[in-house]
């Protein structure tokens, strides 16, 4: 097998593999801001405290405050309610 094949069938198993645990593992602000197409920032600002939209799972973690992270599903089924 010639080394560019090679690399090619590495990227599509990693690029799969990511899309997988994509889909099981909880997203952070970052991830849903790309899946909808915004800024973090903006997201923040004006998505995520729109009436409606779903609520940050808040893990806890040592000191102050916590790590706010969503539920896949629940980000595509509101995304999916704009749907054209």
């Amino acid at each position: 097998m010639n080394t560019e094949l090679k690399l090619l069938i590495s990227e599509v198993k990693e690029a799969v593999q990511t899309s997988l645990l994509d889909e099981k593992n909880l997203w952070d602000s970052n991830r849903v801001a790309q899946y909808l197409g915004y800024s973090t920032p903006y997201f923040k600002r004006a998505i995520a405290t729109l009436t409606g939209f779903p609520k940050p799972i808040i893990m806890p973690v040592r000191g102050n405050g916590g790590r706010e992270r969503y539920e896949p599903k629940d980000i595509k089924q509101w995304a999916k309610r704009y749907q054209a």
